[in-house]
């Protein structure tokens, strides 16, 4: 696996593969649950692999021209490796309801695919070939889709950290 995807992995594991269903289904007040936040990423993981295959299969990349504001957004995110909150998260990544015990499994299967979806982009078309447009960041290489998913990735972890350390913290205080 890539280095930037296994790590993604790992932090998938450590955010949220030691807590119970029930810990994964809690909903805190206008936010996901870590069940809905890792089939956010689950689904996003699964998206670009069909968009990937998608492009394997005509035999060209399916990317587009570069905006100023998506460039912007790219260097923000991939090199930068900086992620803003508070950003609305597209349609077709939105949660739609997994059960609790199955949302860490899918999402490091779909990694999985996903890995291995970029590894033949990589063979057919180059690492640094612009090969898919995010929705947002636009027109993508491999290396760079490999960066954004562990940046997107760290991103939710440490919101499910947080979210899991204030629990404990509140669990703490009132024993």
């Amino acid at each position: 696996m890539d280095p930037y995807l296994e790590r993604a992995a790992i932090l998938l594991q450590d955010s949220a593969g030691r807590l119970s269903v029930a810990e994964l289904g809690e909903h805190a007040e206008g936010q996901w649950s870590i069940a809905e936040t890792i089939e956010h990423l689950a689904r996003t993981f699964s998206g670009t692999a069909k968009g990937l295959e998608r492009a394997l299969a005509a035999g060209a990349p399916a990317a587009t021209r570069a905006s100023l504001a998506s460039r912007a957004a790219s260097l923000l995110v991939i090199d930068c490796a900086y992620f803003p909150g508070g950003r609305k998260s597209p349609a077709m990544a939105l949660p739609r309801g997994i059960e609790p015990e199955g949302a860490l499994p899918l999402a490091l299967e779909n990694l999985r695919l996903m890995d291995d979806a970029l590894a033949r982009a990589a063979a057919a078309f180059g690492t640094r070939v612009h090969v898919l447009d995010h929705p947002v960041l636009g027109p993508l290489s491999v290396r760079q889709w490999r960066k954004f998913h562990w940046v997107h990735t760290r991103h939710h972890a440490r919101q499910m950290m947080r979210r899991t350390a204030a629990r404990d913290a509140r669990g703490i205080r009132r024993n």
